[in-house]
């Protein structure tokens, strides 16, 4: 196992401090703070943030604080009442935070890419594209890693206009998926209108409307896949030099899967897209989900001996990038180890992914719907 840096020791202490709390039975600490932060206005706030940008005697323990941007915040009454293993542990978290902190610049520059403009994109894992003549190098996803796998996953953002949809099979074909799995029905009531000038006072008003909503995580939750952006059987997607076209396409119960053949600067390759439709709320995990796992392990078997497959990450789809992705992914990556180790490690899993993927399991909801499913299994 690969020794864990400063850095993600330090992620790693963060993220378990709620989930401690959760697993003895209470959720006081989940919920974090990113909505609270993401629909914050007004002046007030504005001078707050002015003054804090300005501090030049930043503490240790304010360094720490700040280091996790979701607003979750560590224990001490927890560490070993250890002055001097306290003072170590402050010195190397103020280090880590001075190096390595979480940033989203790249998002909040491209905010006309962001289907819920308070889910931001980590800069540390986002998927960074080579730009092209009509796209840039930014699109809505982010390398997590996997069992004992590196960037093992691509959680993606499902396209939601012309733009993202170009950029989003540009991804596809740098990134080379072994498999596209997409999670969630599509309601084409939901395909924007317009787009959106966040820099407008009525922003947040007409977003909200469009999903019907009262507050900025109550339309995360209602967002569907709004268009199927892949294309049907016998048809294309051309996109300067990319050509995506579906081979074959079958049917069964819960799902649709579709042979892609992906022509890149005249080189092909193959993949196959998996869409999962009946999976609608993200707080209802399907009862089939043990079953589906393993029908992605069969087709990704069977993928896997096409000459010319992709061999890349598995890239995972859903209306937002964030909730089905991350309790897909926790699952897989949690049976994977009580297959080979016997062992669980559910908080672990869930506070890496939470670290590389902004927005997993903010709210109780998807946590428990996750906690749910294992205790089936």
């Amino acid at each position: 196992m690969d020794t864990l840096s400063v850095t993600q020791c330090l992620r790693s202490f963060v993220s378990n401090s709620w989930l401690e709390d959760e697993l003895e039975g209470t959720s006081r600490q989940l919920a974090g703070t990113e909505s609270q932060a993401s629909g914050a206005s007004g002046t007030s706030g504005a001078t707050q943030a002015e003054d804090e940008d300005n501090k030049t005697d930043i503490t240790p323990i304010e360094a720490f604080n700040a280091v996790n941007v979701e607003g979750v915040r560590f224990d001490f009454e927890r560490i070993e009442e250890n002055s001097l293993l306290q003072e170590s542990l402050l010195v190397d978290m103020h280090s880590a935070a001075m190096v390595f902190p979480n940033t989203f610049d790249k998002c909040l520059n491209n905010m006309e890419m962001n289907r819920i403009p308070h889910l931001y994109c980590f800069d540390h894992t986002r998927v960074e594209l080579t730009p092209t003549k009509t796209t840039g190098d930014y699109y809505h996803a982010s390398f997590v890693d996997g069992y004992n796998k590196k960037s093992a996953y691509i959680f993606a953002q499902a396209p939601f206009d012309d733009i993202t949809n170009q950029t989003f099979w540009v991804m596809v074909g740098e990134t080379k998926p072994s498999m596209i799995l997409v999670f969630g029905d599509i309601d084409e009531k939901q395909k924007q209108k317009m787009p959106y000038d966040i820099s407008e006072k009525a922003f947040e008003k007409a977003f909200l409307q469009e999903f019907g909503a009262k507050k900025l995580d109550e339309a995360e939750m209602k967002a569907k896949i709004n268009s199927t952006f892949w294309p049907e059987k016998g048809a294309k997607k051309e996109f300067d030099s990319l050509k995506i076209e579906t081979k074959d396409e079958h049917s069964e119960t819960h799902m649709k899967t579709f042979n892609l053949s992906i022509n890149q600067n005249k080189q092909e390759s193959q993949t196959v897209l998996m869409h999962f439709y009946e999976w609608a709320d993200s707080n209802e995990l399907p009862e089939y989900m043990m079953d589906m796992r393993s029908s992605i392990k069969v087709q990704y078997i069977r993928s896997s001996k096409k000459s010319g497959s992709n061999t890349g990450p598995i890239m995972l789809v859903c209306a937002t990038g964030v909730t089905k992705c991350a309790i897909y992914a926790t699952i897989d990556i949690i049976v994977s180890r009580m297959t080979e180790e016997h062992t669980v490690g559910f908080k672990e899993t869930m506070s890496a992914i939470k670290s590389q993927r902004f927005g997993c399991f903010h709210t109780p909801a998807p946590y428990l719907t996750a906690r749910e499913m294992l205790m089936k299994f």
